[in-house]
């Protein structure tokens, strides 16, 4: 037999066992009972891309799907005090803002949440309602979890970001009787509980995406840093109406914080 025969043979058997090997480590992390062992709380903190959440003024009704992708990351992480998070994700939790990303560890956990234009596509969702919105969450096994909540009907923007996803990993099974599904739909209903309390709709948009003028003032302490886009151009024709000494309602905010 040829040499290059021999070396062919050889490299197949080995790409079928890379190849099963593969599809038994997909099979096991999709659904195995057995999580891998826990890492613990990184001695590190915030990681390499991460940083500290800031303290931020919080949105109501539904500005939460129009913040700036800078501020929408620091609004998920502080939505919940610390020891809320930590009654939540059952022990002590760290969180880090990843560009528009919510990302908290505990010595068992890694959670995810962010705003976005599309849901993440799941397999066999199971069809959920949190605080009283569509919602869509799946698990595999006792090791990942997703869940997809749709905020507003308003349709996807550079602006608006009418979903809330959510990404869960487990290490250990420290609470047996709590199920990833339950989880994921506990820590997105907490969060849109505190996010989206009773307050205005996100205005309707006409030619140039004006919207109408409602005066505003900054909010103290803040001022328009993390607001909503149309709270940021509610806060600005207010200020710029004053300087001028002229009405508000001769300014013509736009949806986009202009």
């Amino acid at each position: 037999m040829k040499t290059s025969t021999v070396i062919a043979i050889v490299l197949g058997v080995l790409l079928s066992f890379a190849s099963v090997a593969g599809a038994a480590g997909y099979l096991w992390s999709q659904g195995s009972d057995a999580p891998p062992p826990a890492p613990g709380l990184p001695a590190v903190w915030p990681g390499k891309d991460g940083e500290l959440p800031r303290r931020v003024p919080m949105p109501s009704g539904e500005m939460l799907a129009a913040l700036p992708a800078g501020s929408s990351g620091h609004v998920l992480c502080q939505a919940l005090s610390e020891q809320r998070w930590e009654a939540v994700l059952g022990g002590a939790t760290l969180r880090e803002v990843r560009g528009s990303v919510c990302h908290l560890v505990t010595g068992s956990l890694d959670v995810s949440l962010r705003l976005d234009n599309v849901p993440a596509t799941l397999r066999s969702p199971q069809s959920v309602t949190v605080s009283g919105r569509a919602a869509e969450v799946e698990s595999s096994g006792t090791v990942n979890a997703r869940l997809n909540v749709h905020l507003v009907d308003d349709a996807p923007s550079g602006e608006v970001h009418p979903y809330l996803r959510l990404d869960i990993t487990r290490y250990a099974v420290t609470r047996p009787g709590l199920t990833l599904d339950d989880l994921a739909t506990s820590i997105a209903r907490d969060v849109i509980d505190a996010t989206m309390a009773p307050g205005a709709d996100l205005p309707a948009q006409g030619r140039d995406a004006v919207i109408a003028m409602r005066v505003t003032e900054p909010v103290p302490g803040y001022g328009i840093q993390d607001a909503p886009w149309p709270v940021v151009s509610w806060q600005l024709c207010t200020q710029l109406a004053r300087a001028m000494g002229t009405s508000p309602s001769a300014a013509k905010p736009r949806f986009d914080g202009r």
